[in-house]
């Protein structure tokens, strides 16, 4: 009895084989709700470049379809190659669907030790530019900047969006001339745009936001914090 309550305690092995296989069979799942952004694929081009292939793609056997590693496979055939290692499962289709619905997501529940991070990070180098940028978000000693404005004004800016935009061309520099003393507007070899009626451009660098000052010996009132 003992025997068969541990027998049935067992978890299932459902991987039936590994090896290479050929990218041109593989069969992307049609229910993969993962998209790729640049990114991504960036980061994991450095690592295919640096480390090269650490990872199989799971494939179930009975449909042909990829599990995990769209991403993968994605950047294999952007590089051209022929066949790329693969783990291949055992699984019903509806269990190729609870599969794909939860393998990722039950990664992304682990938590962080931040100090850990902060020591691993500051001892992995790397030239590719995908992947420092992977690092640099990783970083948790990188604040959210929306931190930073706390007790900060709200931005409140009018609309400028044009009624209509109009490209004006000009077979020689006297006609350019010619147009731009009609609508008064001084124009110069470094001018892109233009308003008409002109607008008094706003010169952002002589702004500033000024806050109440600091009580002595207490906090300010809707005032900046030090930062």
């Amino acid at each position: 009895m003992a025997k068969r309550e541990q027998a049935a305690g067992l978890i299932r092995s459902r991987i039936t084989g590994h090896g290479d296989v050929e990218v041109k069979d593989l069969l992307a799942n049609p229910l993969n709700f993962r998209r790729h952004p640049g990114s991504q694929m960036n980061a994991l081009r450095g690592s295919m470049k640096e480390l090269g292939w650490l990872k199989t793609i799971l494939i179930n056997k009975n449909t042909g379809h990829i599990l995990d590693g769209h991403a993968r496979v994605e950047e294999a055939m952007r590089q051209g190659l022929l066949t790329i290692p693969a783990t291949i499962v055992d699984l019903t289709e509806a269990e190729e669907k609870l599969a794909l619905a939860v393998l990722d997501p039950i990664t992304e529940m682990a938590n962080k030790d931040d100090a850990i991070l902060k020591d691993l990070l500051s001892q992995v180098e790397t030239e590719d530019v995908g992947l420092r940028a992977l690092l640099d978000s990783l970083d948790p000693t990188v604040t959210d900047p929306a931190e930073h404005w706390v007790d900060m004004p709200e931005f409140e800016q009018e609309d400028e969006r044009s009624f209509r935009k109009l490209i004006v061309h000009f077979e020689n520099a006297e006609d350019a001339a010619s147009f731009f003393r009609i609508i008064g507007q001084e124009v110069t070899d470094k001018t892109k745009t233009i308003w008409f009626p002109a607008h008094e451009r706003n010169k952002l660098k002589d702004l500033e936001y000024a806050g109440k000052p600091a009580a002595q010996g207490g906090e300010g009132e809707g005032g900046q914090g030090d930062d």
